[in-house]
């Protein structure tokens, strides 16, 4: 029987290794503040509310159910991962843990921590896109409404002129025409961004 010695792993395998890592943390970084996001602006838009509820609950509870935080081995991990890696430090070092707690738990509760303050960024983030599409569709929709008003005003002003005020009255809702034409053009644009 042969013994093979095994091949020392390359710093380039290492490197391809926390990529797909790196990769597969954010991913289920930006599922959880997709899902949290998704379900919260439908709830918010069917009520009709100011969308003030707080998220933090609903965040907690899913880092909490994360692979990335229940595991210890990948919970070791959120510490590379992580843009708030060090965020744990904001409760002490153990947090609510005491010196006689596992390591483990310590482990798992710092990831907790950090990723959960990733999943916070990415879904502000989420949110205000979210709100600014909305802001723009409200005005492109008043930028819409007040060419379609103009308009309207404009032809019932063409309809009202005597014979004397035909040539002003054309004139008149050619502009009009014009000013809607710009500011449809205008409100689509905002549809758009």
């Amino acid at each position: 029987m042969t013994t093979t010695t095994p091949t020392r792993i390359t710093d380039e395998q290492e490197q391809d290794a926390m990529r797909v890592l790196r990769s597969s943390y954010w991913e289920s970084v930006r599922d959880i503040a997709q899902d949290i996001a998704t379900d919260h602006l439908a709830e918010a838009y069917a009520n009709d509310d100011d969308r003030t509820d707080d998220l933090s609950e609903r965040i907690a509870e899913s880092v909490d159910n994360s692979q990335w935080v229940i595991y210890t081995w990948r919970a070791l991990l959120v510490r590379s991962l992580s843009n708030h890696a060090d965020a744990y430090e904001e409760y002490g070092m153990f947090g609510n843990h005491t010196e006689r707690d596992n390591l483990d738990s310590i482990i798992t509760h710092a990831a907790d921590i950090a990723m959960y303050n990733d999943v916070r960024e990415v879904l502000d983030s989420i949110l205000s896109a979210a709100d600014a599409a909305a802001n723009a569709a409200a005005a492109a929709d008043a930028a819409a409404n007040a060419a379609a008003a103009a308009w309207a005003a404009a032809y019932d002003a063409f309809r009202a002129a005597s014979d004397d005020d035909a040539a002003a009255a054309h004139v008149a809702l050619d502009a009009a025409r014009s000013a809607y034409d710009a500011a449809a053009r205008a409100a689509l644009a905002l549809a758009a961004k």
